[in-house]
């Protein structure tokens, strides 16, 4: 008999919505990924990772509020499952 899998837990932190949008377009297309938030900014990001404890964080590094590198030192990722892929994307 075959082991059910787990969805993998996605957040995704990025300070805009069209990116955030569909970015959670495309992976809610695979089966086993699911997106259990996301966050515009850092202080919203820091609670979602508190609350829903994903397995993959996508963290932009430039965010109002708090940018990705204040929640990478806010936020204790030792005691969570949670892996982080950096997004640095380029503004002008």
């Amino acid at each position: 008999m075959p082991r059910e899998r787990s969805s993998i837990k996605v957040l995704i932190a990025d300070d805009h919505a069209f990116f955030r949008d569909g970015l959670r377009k495309l992976l809610e297309e695979a089966d086993d990924i699911s997106v259990v938030g996301e966050a515009s900014n850092g202080n919203e990001c820091i609670k979602m990772v508190d609350k829903f404890k994903p397995d993959i964080l996508l963290l932009d590094l430039r965010m109002p509020e708090k940018d990705g590198l204040a929640v990478l030192t806010e936020v204790n990722f030792e005691s969570l499952p949670t892996r982080v892929i950096l997004a640095h994307g380029r503004r002008r």
